[in-house]
Formats: structure tokens, C-alpha cells, sequence
């Protein structure tokens, strides 16, 4: 029993030499995440040449060129992916994007890119041409499922 209570001491004692330091997040590398705008034309109609842009940013900085970009556009609910997507860099880190949508819907425009260790993905929806009752029912549906509570996990 004595050598139970003297490991304990010792164990005790050893962890209480191992308080954190005040300044011990300063001393990790904090990741600045690449984060990315989409600028859509206010209106796109079906079959014509619909021109895109993309711009970055990371650590409050404009990117002017990431290590890794592609673009892809999907009607939405629809499997297949619109092969017709052309990336081409501008100047200023501003890449063009210009697809040509054969029909009126919903889709979703994804730009899969990173730039120093740091990778994202985000989706933008958009409106070519006119609406059916079910794209304006998926709208409708997803506005209430944003708007609804959310909850805050810690």
C-alpha cells in the first residue's frame, strides 16, 4: 500500500511539472485558410457562353495564383457533370470561368482548390433561365432548413 501512495505522489508530481505555459498558442503555427469568391453574371440564360470569376484570398491577402484549381458546374439533381468548362487565369489571381448551359435550372458551380496546405471546396447555386415548380420548391425548402434553429455544440 506505501508503494501505491508513493507512485501516486510521484505520478502527481510529475504531471503538476507539466502546467501549460500562458503563451503556449503562440507558439503553434496558426493556419490561415484559402478562402474564395464566386462573382456570377446577375443573369445567365440557356444556351449562351456564361463567363464566371474566381478570386482568392488567404491571410487577408489577395492569391494572385493557387497551387491546385478546378472548376466543375452541375445541374442540380442530375449526376452528370457539364463537361464544358473552361478555366483560364486573368490577371490580378482572377481566374475566368465559361461554360455554356444547354438548359434553364438550378446548379451548383464547385471550385476544388488549394494553395499553401490549405484546400476548399465551396458551392455556389445559381439560376439559369427559368425556374420549374421543383427547383423552386428545392429553393424554397432549403431557405427554411437555413432559417430554421441551430444549435451550438462545445
Amino acid at each position: 500500500m506505501k508503494k501505491l501512495i508513493s507512485v501516486l505522489i510521484l505520478s502527481i508530481s510529475a504531471l503538476s511539472a507539466c502546467s501549460l505555459k500562458e503563451d503556449a498558442a503562440s507558439l503553434y503555427k496558426v493556419e490561415e485558410p484559402l478562402a474564395a469568391t464566386i462573382t456570377l453574371p446577375e443573369e445567365m440564360h440557356p444556351n449562351e457562353q456564361q463567363i464566371i470569376h474566381v478570386s482568392f484570398t488567404q491571410d487577408n491577402k489577395q492569391v494572385n495564383e493557387v497551387d491546385m484549381l478546378h472548376v466543375q458546374i452541375q445541374k442540380k439533381d442530375e449526376p452528370k457533370l457539364n463537361d464544358d468548362v473552361l478555366v483560364k487565369p486573368l490577371n490580378d489571381g482572377v481566374y475566368e470561368v465559361k461554360s455554356t448551359l444547354i438548359e434553364s435550372g438550378l446548379y451548383n458551380i464547385t471550385v476544388h482548390a488549394a494553395n499553401n496546405n490549405s484546400t476548399i471546396m465551396p458551392t455556389e447555386q445559381f439560376v439559369v433561365g427559368e425556374l420549374s415548380e421543383k427547383d423552386l420548391k428545392s429553393i424554397q425548402e432549403g431557405k427554411s432548413k437555413s432559417s430554421g434553429h441551430h444549435e451550438h455544440h462545445h
